[in-house]
């Protein structure tokens, strides 16, 4: 399949800006997690292929009006916060001249991703809806196994994060699916996190990473009703631009480098909205 759309649509990057998610990095091997020397070949890779990265705000104001220049760019972004992101990604990111952006469930800074305990069966009613094939759905559970117990960075840490580029943004205040709350809890979620980030860090929020994906149109109208300006999804399902549903390439244990760069092409778009339309892997 991969060979036939490189054929068919070419292998030259796709312009404008792309969005990359990783979760840990780390040696588990897991399906959620990325290897620090997988992770090193991966911007090695970038840079050598003339990818530029983008800071938090450079990305912001391009994505939120749509002004995507027609070269290649990337805003690399972390989900969840956790603490090997000192110590395994943040060198790597600063040895090949990489900005990046995490997003952090500001009621478990501190803490563990605990949600992957707390949500079980939850996750599993959400594997149901996807239709996960057997093999995708037990990674994902045992990589959920293991980073459950995970350290998440505190709030000390973030700060010097920030003061080193690291943007710091919102991944809601409970890690819930947002698409399941209440309208007056759902709020509560929102204005919550953003409130702690501009507390704790001196500034809110103007992005927000949907926790698990979960999102639907009344989720939109809450997420831009509590003052967020862009909105980051978990995939890639060509919809072209929408602030507040931005796509990501999610980037998973034994992705290689030349993976990744078939994923910015576009016959990597057209793969992955293939894949997700038949194996409804995420």
């Amino acid at each position: 399949m991969k060979r036939g759309l490189m054929v068919t649509l070419g292998k030259r990057p796709r312009p404008c800006l792309q969005v990359l998610a990783y979760h840990s990095i780390d040696e588990t091997g897991s399906a959620m997690s990325t290897s620090p020397s997988e992770f090193q070949e991966h911007l090695r890779s970038l840079r050598d292929s003339g990818w530029r990265g983008l800071t938090t705000d450079e990305a912001g104001r391009c994505l939120e009006i749509g002004a995507l220049e027609k070269r290649q760019q990337v805003l690399i972004t972390f989900d969840d916060g956790y603490l090997n992101f000192c110590d395994s990604a943040l060198p790597i990111l600063e040895e090949n001249g990489f900005p990046a952006t995490v997003f952090v469930a500001t009621d478990l800074v501190g803490k563990s991703a605990e949600w992957l305990r707390r949500d079980q069966i939850s996750i599993r009613a959400f594997f149901d809806r996807l239709g996960l094939q057997v093999e995708a759905r037990r990674r994902l559970e045992q990589a959920m196994a293991l980073l459950s117990e995970s350290p998440l960075m505190d709030w000390e840490t973030l700060r010097a994060l920030r003061k080193r580029g690291i943007g710091i943004e919102s991944h809601g205040a409970a890690h819930h699916f947002l698409g399941t709350l209440s309208g007056k809890v759902l709020k509560e979620d929102l204005i919550r996190s953003r409130r702690t980030l501009e507390s704790r860090l001196g500034s809110s929020p103007s992005m927000i990473a949907y926790p698990y994906g979960s999102i639907d149109d009344r989720v939109v109208r809450m997420v831009k009703k509590t003052g967020y300006r862009l909105g980051f999804v978990a995939d890639i399902q060509g919809r072209g631009h929408d602030p507040f549903r931005v796509e990501r390439i999610g980037v998973g244990g034994g992705m290689g480098a030349g993976d990744l760069l078939f994923f910015l092409t576009q016959a990597g778009l057209s793969y992955q909205q293939w894949r997700n339309k038949t194996t409804r892997w995420s």
